[in-house]
């Protein structure tokens, strides 16, 4: 079944616009339905991303309220049980035990997934539409999502060497820290490109932790899809760079760093494409995307060798350089696609700046 027949079916069945009786009592009926509505309108944002499409199911029409956060379990227990842990949720419908039940992490996306519909709403309109304030309003929100997370779905940088932290939860605190950088790079393509280098950055060196740290996360089977849907699209941000640098290289005196305070340097993001392209590289072709992977592998590599070979071109796109591979790198990702300096028709003049 695809996202737009089961968007239609779940409309139809009005899972959408369910109205709760107040004092509300779970059962597992509604909130299974709850959950499902969940999860198709996360799924469906990641679908609208990957197609460049508006999405099938705005926020603005699902009035019904999140799943609860409460344990299978629970959920699955007497009366008694249920209504005990459901008085015991915190005011934002959190569990007060810090726990990661199966529902907490969609709940948590879903957060993510509402702004990100909002940024859609803005992205994919008249360009003529797009308020520099309404989406510095939109960072702002994201900023907050992100600081409101329960810490059990946190990422920090130790959690790679902490042996007490599962694969299961390093792999969730991960795809959180994505999904937010992922809103972020949304939102800095909106505004200006000194900031999206660095969401670049961060969003291509998370994405990379999942190959690097394999052992530990090879239990899951997804990582060609989050290479293609969150490190490339970052990496032609840095490929940009490399080719017609505009923020490592310039006169303010300011250096450009990472949320950490850390310098992006010219020599850090060679490290990261180096990476990036090792990623890519294990992705086999006949695997799902394998082509794409193939093509976005070589651009890296050839980006990679005129930079340290040659250095920045004041216009790669006129100087005679000739690539050996096609100039059309078809991601069929309109929202994600980040390579469109390949085309003979980009304009290096209108590239947006710093400010």
């Amino acid at each position: 079944m695809s996202n737009g027949e089961t968007v239609s079916l779940l409309t139809f069945l009005g899972l959408h616009v369910e109205q709760t009786k107040k004092p509300y009592k779970p059962t597992l009926a509604s909130e299974l339905r709850r959950r499902l509505l969940l999860k198709v309108f996360c799924i469906d944002k990641v679908v609208a991303a990957i197609t460049g499409r508006p999405p099938a199911l705005s926020r603005r029409y699902v009035l019904t309220p999140l799943p609860l956060d409460i344990s299978d379990e629970v959920l699955a227990g007497d009366e008694k049980t249920t209504a005990k842990a459901t008085s015991s949720l915190d005011a934002q419908g959190w569990n007060p035990d810090g726990a990661l039940y199966s529902v907490t992490m969609w709940r948590a996306r879903y957060r993510f997934m509402q702004i990100r519909d909002e940024i859609f709403e803005v992205a994919l309109g008249a360009e003529s539409s797009i308020s520099g304030d309404a989406v510095r309003a939109l960072k702002v929100k994201e900023l907050k999502a992100a600081a409101e997370l329960p810490i059990i779905m946190q990422f920090d940088e130790s959690d790679i060497r902490n042996p007490k932290i599962s694969g299961q939860i390093l792999y969730i605190r991960l795809l959180m820290l994505l999904e937010h950088l992922q809103n972020l790079f949304f939102i800095e393509r909106l505004l200006n490109r000194r900031e999206l280098l660095a969401v670049s950055y961060e969003l291509t060196s998370a994405t990379l932790l999942f190959w690097t740290n394999m052992d530990g996360l090879g239990f899951h089977e997804d990582f060609q899809w989050l290479v293609m849907a969150y490190a490339a699209p970052g990496g032609g941000i840095l490929c940009l760079e490399l080719l017609q640098p505009a923020v490592t290289t310039n006169n303010t005196g300011v250096a450009v760093t990472d949320s950490k305070g850390n310098p992006i340097t010219r020599s850090s993001i060679v490290q990261v494409l180096s990476l990036l392209v090792g990623f890519l590289k294990w992705v086999g072709p006949q695997e799902v995307n394998g082509n794409i992977c193939l093509g976005c592998r070589n651009i890296v590599q050839r980006v990679l060798d005129e930079a340290l070979n040659m250095g920045p071109r004041s216009n790669p796109a006129v100087d005679g350089t000739e690539w050996d591979f096609p100039a059309q790198l078809d991601f069929n990702f309109d929202l994600l696609d980040t390579f469109e300096w390949m085309r003979p028709e980009f304009s290096w003049s209108e590239m947006p700046s710093q400010d």
